[in-house]
């Protein structure tokens, strides 16, 4: 019986090759794997130049996303990059009620304090990678030993990091402000960072848990703990520095609460889920078995290290023009943190773009090529713990193109309404941060180079997360170390040139068009690309 059904399965194989026909098997993209080894048929041997096969080709990528489809998955993923930005504008909108030279002192403190735990920005993406792998085979148990791992190394990063900034504080502010009248700033702003340095564990825990979750295609756990974590450093900030006056002291401790209360909240929902397996028998065996997931994973969060000099150069941008406001100082130094914490609320929601490209784009390229002996290892199959890939892979840009151009278009429309709502703040509600005539005289005077800024920032972070998608981290990598050597270039010749707070600024358009021009190039994009293919019209 069994002989028969072979023979039956095998015969129309045996008259098609008979005819003339090749037989290949399906490839196998990740949306096909139920039709992997479907057959397909290509056009039979002898068969004249110009015409087709009666059977249609099976198409090889998915069709572009529709606006809508982008926008719904954009909307919800915003959450994971905008806590952070959130609290420092909630703080800068009650200490700018209270003093000019508080406020001055907040940009290089929130700086300095918004750094530390940027640095270890690779454990969540590393965390989003592993669990979106883990996710596909519906493997729990590996789930949970990665989101185990990634959490003790969150913890242990965020102790060193925060440590290590609640001793050199005030070095680190004095760095920021220098000599002169700027001096003025570092006590109120020494004391800022400290405060918030204490919290590095848990605003390092709560990203790595937000990336889990995100990774698992959850995005509603953490949008509500930034809603949680806005409503307590609100409300704190309404206690500490209105009511009680503590001042910039006050609104540091409210940020340090609510971080912690945000990370409480996502380590509860990766428990109700059943992602921090620790196993009976205790404590003792806890520790052992959280100390096993550490070392099983330490390679591979090690493999993404190198988004390390990615966010360094991110840092270098942001920390000079900060450095170089503080040295402005009075009015000019206040309008810059103002500008700011508005300017990197809307910067978040353009961080976006690089999600939406590596949610997108993977599917149009191949597995990278195996690894020389030192390099990260081509993924393994799901359940085994491997490293990333840094080389590039074969990517179909021809084919690509119609999803890049429909992500272009859906940053565009971010960026532009981004802009709108910036624009309407600054120029109908600049004064609920500062009272000083002053400080809100620069702000709008400036704000034109500022919304120059925000228009070019979305696309390229979607042109960053292009390079991702292609596996050319080595290109990312260069590409920023190019970006913040001029940075740091031209930031010196405007504090010798006196470009003031313009000038400031004008660097930060620089360093989102170098971006662009950089991450275009070397995705290809500016090469001539044919139009795509019509898979109704392949032969």
């Amino acid at each position: 019986m069994r002989a028969h059904l072979l023979l039956g399965l095998l015969a129309p194989v045996a008259t098609l090759r008979h005819a003339g026909v090749r037989v290949t098997q399906a490839p196998r993209a990740p949306y096909l794997r139920a039709a992997a080894a479907v057959a397909t048929l290509e056009t039979p041997v002898g068969t004249p130049s110009g015409e087709c096969s009666q059977a249609e080709p099976a198409p090889l990528y998915p069709p572009a996303p529709t606006l809508g489809q982008c926008l719904s998955f954009a909307v919800p993923a915003m959450g994971i990059y905008i806590a952070g930005p959130l609290m420092s504008l909630i703080d800068a909108a009650f200490i700018g009620r209270t003093s000019s030279m508080a406020l001055a002192a907040l940009g290089p403190a929130s700086a300095i304090s918004d750094s530390g735990p940027y640095l270890l920005l690779f454990l969540a993406v590393a965390a989003t990678n592993l669990a979106a792998k883990a996710d596909l085979s519906r493997d729990d148990a590996a789930i949970s030993r990665m989101a185990l791992a990634a959490l003790v190394c969150a913890t242990v990063g965020g102790l060193a990091v925060g440590g290590v900034t609640f001793g050199a504080a005030r070095t680190l502010v004095t760095a920021y402000c220098g000599a002169g009248s700027a001096s003025s700033l570092v006590p109120p702003a020494t004391t800022y960072v400290q405060i918030r340095a204490l919290a590095f564990p848990a605003t390092v825990v709560a990203a790595v848990a937000q990336a889990v979750l995100i990774g698992l295609k959850d995005t509603r756990s953490p949008m509500l703990s930034l809603v949680l974590a806005a409503a307590v450093n609100f409300s704190l900030d309404l206690v500490f520095v209105t009511f009680l006056g503590l001042g910039i002291a006050g609104a540091a401790w409210a940020t340090t609460a609510s971080q912690y209360c945000a990370a409480a909240l996502l380590l509860s929902v990766l428990w109700r889920r059943d992602l921090l397996r620790l196993g009976g028998g205790g404590i003792r065996n806890g520790v052992a078995t959280a100390a096993a997931a550490t070392a099983e994973h330490m390679r591979v969060f090690l493999g993404f290290a190198p988004f390390f000099f990615v966010q360094v150069a991110k840092l270098t941008m942001h920390n000079s023009a900060a450095a170089s406001a503080a040295v402005l100082g009075g009015a000019a130094a206040a309008a810059h943190t103002a500008l700011y914490s508005v300017a990197n609320t809307c910067f978040t929601f353009g961080d976006v773009g690089s999600s939406l490209s590596q949610a997108w784009l993977p599917a149009f390229g191949s597995s990278p090529a195996p690894a020389r002996a030192g390099e990260g290892a081509a993924p393994e199959p799901a359940g085994d713990v491997a490293a990333p890939a840094t080389g590039s892979s074969s990517f179909d840009l021809q084919a690509a193109w119609p999803t890049i151009a429909q992500l272009l278009r859906t940053m565009l429309l971010i960026s532009g309404g981004v802009v709108t709502l910036g624009t309407a703040f600054v120029l109908l509600g600049s004064g609920t941060i500062s009272s000083d005539a002053a400080v809100v005289f620069q702000m709008r005077r400036t704000w034109p180079v500022v919304a120059a800024s925000l228009v070019l920032h979305g696309t390229a972070v979607m042109l960053e997360g292009v390079l991702l998608a292609q596996s050319q981290l080595r290109a990312l990598v260069a590409s920023y170390g190019v970006v913040a050597l001029t940075v740091l270039a031209l930031q010196a010749l405007s504090a010798r040139m006196g470009g003031g707070l313009l000038g400031v600024w004008g660097v930060y358009v620089w360093f989102q068009f170098a971006r662009v021009l950089l991450f275009s190039w070397r995705a290809g994009l500016l090469r001539r690309v044919a139009p795509p293919r019509d898979a109704s019209k392949m032969c």
